[in-house]
Order: C-alpha cells, then sequence, then structure tokens
C-alpha cells in the first residue's frame, strides 16, 4: 500500500468507518488535480469523489456552497460532505453522473451539439444572473475597490511569473497591451460569480444532456465577459461552424444583457486568457502542446497573440 493510498483509507475511516473501500481510482483528463473517485463494497450504488487542495485552499467549496445555497435546478454540481483545510487539505463529495463533454463530443450530432451549447448558455446565464455581489474579490475574502483594479491586479501577478523564461519577451508585449488598454474597463461592472474553467473536461453530459460542471477551483467575483471569452475560446474559438457561439449567446443573453463594447473588451481578456495557455505549456511542456511539441505549441501561441495585438 502506497502512502497516498494509505491517506485516502484513512480519511475514509474517519469520515465514516462503516464504510469498505472497494476501488480507488484516478479521472483520465486533467494535468495536476489530485482527484480520486471511490467505490465501497457495502454499498454498491454510492461513489464519492476526494479531491486534495493546496494548504487552505477552499476556493472551489465556497463555490460548491454558494450554488447549494441558491440553487440551479437544472445544473447540480457536487455537494460537499466533508472539507478539511488544516491536515490533509481535501474535500468530500458527491459523484455527478455523466462523462466530460471532452469525451463525446466528437460522437455527437450538429443538433445534439447546439442543444448542448442551448444548455450551457441557460446555465451561465443563470449563475450570473443569481449569484451578484457588492464588490469584485476572490471567494476567500479577498476585496478590491473596482474590477480594473482586480484585472489589473490578476494581470500582474501573472506576468510575474514569466520572467526569465522563453515567454519574458511575449509577456512584457502583452503586458503593455493590457496596460494600454485598461480604459476599456475603467467603469462600474456588476460583479458576479464566476466559475472560470468551464471547459470541455469539466462540464459532464449524459445522453446529450448536461448533467453538472466540476472542478471550481479558479471561481471569483468579477465581470461576466471575463467568463464569457474563456467559454468562447475553449469552445468556439477553433470551431469553423458559428451556430454554436449564436445558440450560446442568445441563450445567455436571455439571463443577461452584454454591456455595449463587447467585441472590444473580448480582444483584451482573451490576451489575458493566452497567458495561461503559456503559463500550462511552462508548467507541462510536452503534455500541455497539442501536437506534442513545446516548440510548436509556443510558435502557435506566439502567432495568436499577434494576431490578436494586431487586429485593426
Amino acid at each position: 500500500m502506497d502512502e497516498k493510498t494509505a491517506i485516502i483509507k484513512q480519511i475514509f475511516s474517519n469520515y465514516n468507518n462503516s464504510l469498505q473501500i472497494q476501488s480507488i481510482s484516478r479521472p483520465l483528463n486533467g494535468f495536476s488535480n489530485s482527484v480520486y473517485f471511490i467505490t465501497f463494497l457495502n454499498n454498491s450504488n454510492m461513489e464519492l469523489v476526494l479531491k486534495f487542495t493546496e494548504p487552505g485552499d477552499i476556493n472551489e467549496v465556497l463555490f460548491y456552497q454558494a450554488l447549494n445555497h441558491y440553487p440551479i435546478d437544472e445544473f447540480p454540481i457536487p455537494q460537499i460532505l466533508k472539507y478539511d483545510s488544516i491536515i490533509h487539505n481535501y474535500y468530500i463529495s458527491s459523484k455527478l453522473p455523466g462523462f466530460p463533454l471532452s469525451q463525446v463530443l466528437d460522437s455527437m450530432t450538429h443538433g445534439q451539439r447546439l442543444e448542448i451549447y442551448q444548455a450551457l448558455g441557460i446555465f451561465v446565464g443563470q449563475l450570473h444572473s443569481k449569484h451578484i455581489y457588492e464588490k469584485c474579490g476572490y471567494l476567500q475574502a479577498q476585496q478590491y475597490s473596482s474590477w480594473k483594479h482586480m484585472f489589473s491586479d490578476i494581470i500582474q501577478r501573472q506576468i510575474t511569473s514569466f520572467k526569465e523564461t522563453i515567454f519574458e519577451e511575449l509577456s512584457n508585449r502583452i503586458h503593455k497591451y493590457l496596460i494600454d488598454n485598461l480604459h476599456l474597463i475603467d467603469y462600474d461592472i456588476l460583479p458576479r460569480l464566476l466559475h472560470m474553467d468551464l471547459h470541455c473536461g469539466n462540464i459532464l453530459v449524459s445522453n446529450t444532456k448536461i448533467t453538472g460542471i466540476v472542478d471550481a477551483q479558479d471561481a471569483i467575483i468579477g465581470h461576466n465577459e471575463y467568463e464569457l471569452m474563456r467559454i468562447e475560446k475553449a469552445h468556439f474559438e477553433e470551431n469553423n461552424n458559428n451556430d454554436y457561439r449564436e445558440k450560446f449567446m442568445s441563450s445567455y443573453t436571455y439571463y443577461v444583457k452584454l454591456d455595449d463594447g463587447y467585441e472590444e473588451r473580448r480582444r483584451m481578456y482573451s490576451l489575458s486568457r493566452e497567458l495561461v495557455g503559456m503559463e500550462c505549456l511552462l508548467d507541462y511542456g510536452d503534455k500541455y502542446a497539442q501536437d506534442g511539441s513545446v516548440e510548436q505549441e509556443k510558435k502557435n501561441i506566439e502567432d495568436k497573440i499577434k494576431h490578436i495585438i494586431n487586429v485593426d
């Protein structure tokens, strides 16, 4: 028995010593999440999730608790059964049914994909319209006087991580562009709860229906357009069929209307998202590169950024 397995068994013994663990497995997707699926000999119908977190980080727990307090009926999220942010830094939750959209999207018809993106637009629209706040900030109490201030801080933290790396020059160029265009968000936005990582791997589906969302560790309270940009890049940027984006946006805007100038701000937010891709390439190398080549992925990112900055 390795050390991690021993820790997991001890955690569940403390949680409920009547449960007899049958299997411990890991999800197939993801680079860094310490997620484990647990089944039990004496309760074959129950499967739970154990996720280890960074010390003191209960961001994801707070997100799920917020949604469970004011639920969105159509889209279940995990029920937090126990969390410990002191000793082993973990939480235990229910396991939602379904498979990641990333595993089944290619097998879906055009009509089924439209149905998925219509449903996703409804969920995100309901999330943003129901969960509003007085100030922007992080879920663990840190607040900012304005979204412009918070976004500037996010960017500054990202840029610092590229010092003395292969992306130092490019990150400095991005930083200058973003700072020069901060006036685009220099107005009072309505702070909303944002999941911030709604890519295909974090959306669960069954029989072409969305059954839930997971992995909310990056959740913040901020500008809804910041989340919309990330959804667009994850789902629609490399798809030649604009029907999916239109279906998503029409469903979303039924609940939340876009402010004038969204398209211009989307370019700025899009650049900030590229910083995340650059950081992932540095952290995970060949595993993150789409074709397995760090150099080719670096060139792809550079070309994309130059296009964003130079578009008239």
